[in-house]
């Protein structure tokens, strides 16, 4: 079996680390030190633990989709926001790029 990626983690190094040994003994592994990024997710050390963070994600979506730029609009809309209906606006040429982008999400 190949499993490519796992994450352990603890708050007692002793026992990951006996842990990390004791899978080393069943299978082929490969340590790559202190966790930063997996999955889409930023692993940031803190304090209290691990802020889990998907700020480098959106961003890296956000220049991929040419959108860095793009306007704030606060969520959720406000009372006074125009309507949105399905006759609103213009078909979109090749919708590909926009549904690249809702899947990302």
């Amino acid at each position: 079996m190949y499993i490519d990626d796992i994450i352990l983690t603890g708050n007692n190094d002793v026992v990951v680390s006996q842990f990390v040994e004791c899978l080393a003994q069943q299978f082929s592994l490969k340590e790559f030190g202190s966790l930063s990024y997996f999955f889409g997710v930023e692993v940031v050390p803190h304090h209290l633990g691990i802020l889990l963070s998907q700020r480098r994600y959106i961003q890296d979506l956000l220049k991929r989709t040419n959108m860095e730029d793009a306007k704030l609009v606060m969520t959720p809309l406000p009372i006074n926001f125009a309507a949105i209906s399905l006759t609103l606006g213009t078909y979109l040429l090749d919708p590909t790029p926009y549904h690249a982008a809702v899947g990302s999400l």
